[in-house]
């Protein structure tokens, strides 16, 4: 469901988050209509990707959405904010066999347009360090090649192998001992995958090269490399990061804990969030919590991408409701309701029969009407008082 106000821009992103995507039906014209009404080919959308670094990351790529775009304009070598050309997006999933097909077709574009293939060479240092290629990393090095470049992670590839050996030839080379933080595509730090899976050894050597214990990932203050220990089950690691924060600082934490809405504590055992829609733990909480005085919900199902939520009690005009679910929750409609008209279609062509309950939910219902997504929401909140909440 799209704002009926939506920008050409968000137009145009909003058809590349579905072209060619399964069970989804987007008019490929629409690419067309967002850019004839102003939308820029090569414009950045909020997650920081050009249209065609969307079409090309985006769900399984889209040879349909590449195809055109190129065709009105876009730049087959314009870069986006977290550092992909349209060619690395492309080459680094090749081998990929659940995307492979569609990257072939989109290669083939690419090469028809020259685009710039400047980053196979980093895209070598990442397959290298894979490898654990020694020789073949420090050559790369020499060159100049940047460990720290945003697109790959050669230190968490030699963390993957427990391969200290190229956890040292790196730090020689400057590597970052915190990884690529301020890219959208790699929030995490490296000392935060190493302590989530009870490497301790690889932990003290990031702390000893100067990794921060005390950052945080998706802009949630309690996802530290401790939390990721503590959630792993590694209380080695634990201990031992646990010794490196000061006292007051514990403190603050802790009494951050304690103040905490106890109905939602599962939500923060099992870190529920939303990060793909920038919605983090304490953002679902207190969503909750404000249902919770108005409707008095209950909670199950919790899980660390979603949860189900039982309304007490609803208002007489969900209409408002409704468009604060799909705001804080897009895929709600985006990937449920909002693709109702998909599914029926399938079933009819295969033969199989609609159950009594989506009967009933989509009866009358105006499959034409953009916002039917909408009033199927709208409809399964009055029947059955209870959302399925998860982002994917």
């Amino acid at each position: 469901m799209l704002d009926e106000n939506a920008t050409p821009q968000q137009r145009l992103h909003f058809a590349l988050s579905f072209a060619d995507h399964p069970g989804v039906t987007i008019d490929p014209e629409e690419i067309d209509k967002a850019i004839a009404d102003g939308a820029d080919p090569n414009g950045l959308d909020e997650d920081g990707r050009t249209p065609l670094t969307e079409a090309i990351l985006g769900g399984e790529g889209s040879p349909t959405a590449v195809k055109r775009l190129l065709a009105l304009g876009a730049d087959p070598s314009k870069r986006d904010k977290n550092g992909w050309s349209p060619w690395a997006a492309c080459v680094m999933q090749l081998d990929n066999p659940v995307v492979m097909h569609n990257m072939k077709r989109i290669h083939e574009m690419l090469v028809e347009r020259h685009a710039d293939r400047s980053d196979d060479i980093v895209l070598e240092l990442d397959k290298a360090a894979k490898e654990s290629d020694h020789a073949r990393v420090e050559e790369l090095l020499k060159q100049g090649v940047d460990p720290n470049a945003k697109i790959i992670s050669p230190m968490g590839l030699a963390i993957d192998n427990d391969d200290m050996a190229m956890i040292d030839l790196l730090f020689r080379y400057n590597a970052s001992p915190d990884g690529n933080t301020d890219s959208e595509d790699q929030p995490e730090t490296l000392l935060m995958q190493a302590a989530g899976a009870g490497k301790l050894e690889i932990v003290k050597r990031l702390v000893k090269a100067g990794a921060d214990v005390h950052k945080t990932a998706w802009d949630d203050e309690d996802l530290t490399a401790e939390v990721y220990a503590e959630h792993g089950g590694h209380q080695e690691v634990v201990d031992f990061l646990q010794g490196l924060v000061p006292d007051e600082k514990r403190a603050e934490r802790q009494e951050k804990i304690e103040a905490r809405n106890p109905k939602f504590a599962e939500l923060y055992e099992k870190q529920t969030n939303g990060i793909n829609c920038e919605v983090n733990t304490d953002d679902v909480c207190k969503k909750l919590e404000s249902w919770d005085s108005l409707y008095s919900i209950e909670i199950s199902q919790v899980e660390d991408d979603g949860l189900l939520v039982k309304f007490g009690s609803l208002p007489d005009n969900l209409s408002p409701l409704a468009d604060e679910i799909y705001e804080f929750c897009p895929d709600v409609i985006d990937q449920n309701f909002g693709c109702m008209d998909d599914m029926v279609d399938m079933m009819k062509e295969t033969g199989q029969t609609l159950s009594p309950e989506v009967a009933q939910l989509i009866e009358g219902v105006d499959f034409e009407d953009e916002n039917f997504g909408k009033v199927l929401l709208e409809r399964s909140l009055r029947t059955s008082q209870a959302l399925s909440l998860w982002w994917d």
